[in-house]
């Protein structure tokens, strides 16, 4: 296993080549938008006789990306998405969420259309908040990151604007060739565009030890599999603290000895059963398995009393706010939440379905949410997100994971926004664990291994990475990515900009 990941952090970067034009919409393009932004890009879309669609909430997806291209297939296409009244931390509107999967699905159904010579521009248009952009607009932004991948021919990118930005005039990329690579992510500030860069982290001075005792109370949300199981396994270890493991596996499935181990022994006890089905009925059984092992660690480490697992889908809000009490209930205060629960459909972009796209971004932006009003006036100590370097830097098949993991980052940045100096809400974007996780299958490691675009880590070395984030100081770098050489070269193959090779940033 490679040991050559570093941590690195978000930065504006300075601005580039710019030219000015209200919303740079060719002829005949689509607009897309929610009922908030509709009156803003009215005239636009009218100007460049281009098509207007509302996502309004009483339509389903699939019509409103249907009348997007009413008039045959879409070549340009603009989504705009109007967040100068969203609140926070309130989840987002129906209609933005329907916005999000109707851009998606717009890119989908347009794919050969858009990769000749076709554009797809996200505006997010925000109010001005010092520092950082309100964090559903990464939810666009992520989605653009990973069509940037995917769309080839296309000119991909997203331009994060205040009102004032607004009024005077849209700056956009100038580029001879249309279609060279834009910077996916653009921000534009008086009257310049600047760009989002990743900077090698400088070095931190551990604030004392990680801060966890056996005195500590844990939640870890998804954290009876994969990375979050491994660093809970080393922390109880290490200091024995009270922890309370949340997640959606059922440990009665785990609980007889009977139980089918294997495929064929599910199929050889109902013959009938189609096998997909039966396949989903072993995945359950083995999450249900490596959970209880989990569980079982945890207390002979910490204590049978002092660990306890809570079945909860945290995509229900009511049934977060239930679990909440119960560990309120039991526990006076918590010392560390760790918000880890997600999951992994990768499939290229026109073999994804609407509804993977959904399971995959809800679990993380609902999860987050619901997590956030549970907590409201009882917060954690320290809150961290998992996340998923793709989230910085995009991936082909990762449409879903990319929005929800950059969401996740932007809502580390805004936390810190609000209250500078007592911040204590950190997001961790994770390399490739090639172990355990998401993408520790054997198929996975056999791919990235051939191709040689990821650098995976060990376990020893991401529990590592863990702990020694949890002694630094959360309130200077809210966003933590980290990288290996793989993935840094990737990025400047793509996007020069990204990494700057001087360090300089403005």
């Amino acid at each position: 296993m490679s040991t050559s990941t570093r941590p690195f952090t978000r930065q504006v970067a300075a601005a580039v080549d710019a030219a000015d034009t209200p919303l740079a919409a060719p002829e005949g393009c689509v607009v897309l938008t929610t009922p908030d932004g509709a009156a803003a890009v009215a005239d636009a879309a009218h100007a460049c006789r281009g098509r207007l669609v509302v996502t309004d909430p009483a339509e389903n997806a699939e019509s409103l990306a249907a009348a997007a291209a009413k008039d045959g297939p879409v070549r340009h296409l603009r989504v705009v998405v109007d967040l100068r009244t969203s609140g926070w931390p309130a989840p987002p509107s129906e209609s933005l969420r329907l916005l999000h999967d109707v851009a998606f699905l717009a890119a989908s159904e347009n794919y050969d259309t858009l990769r000749d010579g076709g554009s797809f521009v996200v505006l997010v248009l925000d109010r001005a908040v010092p520092g950082a952009a309100h964090p559903h607009g990464a939810l666009f932004t992520g989605l653009v990151k990973s069509l940037a991948w995917e769309l080839s021919g296309c000119q991909v990118y997203a331009l994060l604007c205040d009102e004032d930005t607004w009024r005077t005039g849209l700056p956009h990329p100038r580029h001879e060739d249309s279609h060279a690579p834009v910077p996916p992510v653009l921000q534009a500030r008086e009257g310049r565009l600047q760009t989002h860069t990743l900077s090698p982290m400088p070095s931190a001075d551990p604030q004392g030890q990680n801060g966890i005792t056996s005195r500590s109370a844990i939640v870890a949300v998804g954290g009876g599999q994969g990375i979050t199981a491994a660093i809970l396994r080393t922390i109880a270890e290490q200091h024995r603290p009270r922890i309370w493991v949340v997640g959606t596996t059922h440990l009665a499935h785990a609980a007889s000895p009977y139980a089918p181990r294997t495929l064929a022994d599910i199929l050889r006890n109902e013959p009938g059963l189609p096998v997909l089905q039966a396949r989903e009925r072993l995945d359950r059984l083995r999450r249900a398995a490596a959970t209880q092992d989990t569980i079982t660690a945890l207390r002979s480490a910490c204590g049978a009393d002092r660990v306890r697992y809570l079945t909860c889908d945290i995509t229900d809000a009511s049934a977060v706010e239930a679990a909440v009490d119960t560990i309120y209930a039991g526990t006076p205060d918590v010392g560390l939440l760790i918000n880890a629960a997600g999951i992994k459909r990768a499939a290229a972009l026109g073999n994804k379905t609407l509804a993977t796209f959904r399971a995959v971004r809800d679990l993380k932006l609902l999860g987050y949410h619901h997590l956030k009003q549970a907590f409201a006036g009882r917060q954690p100590d320290r809150w961290c997100n998992f996340g998923s370097f793709v989230g910085a830097i995009g991936f082909p098949g990762e449409t879903d994971y990319t929005a929800c993991s950059d969401f996740l980052a932007a809502a580390a940045c805004y936390e810190h926004s609000l209250r500078p100096g007592t911040h204590s809400e950190l997001t961790i974007e994770w390399p490739l664990w090639g172990e355990v996780g998401m993408e520790a299958t054997r198929q996975s490691r056999a791919r990235h291994t051939q191709q040689q675009t990821l650098t995976p880590i060990s376990t020893a070395e991401g529990i590592a990475c863990f702990l020694q984030q949890m002694s630094w100081p959360w309130q200077d770098h809210p966003v933590i990515t980290w990288l290996g050489d793989r993935e840094v070269d990737l990025i400047t193959q793509r996007w020069p900009h990204m990494v700057p090779t001087d360090g300089s940033t403005s």
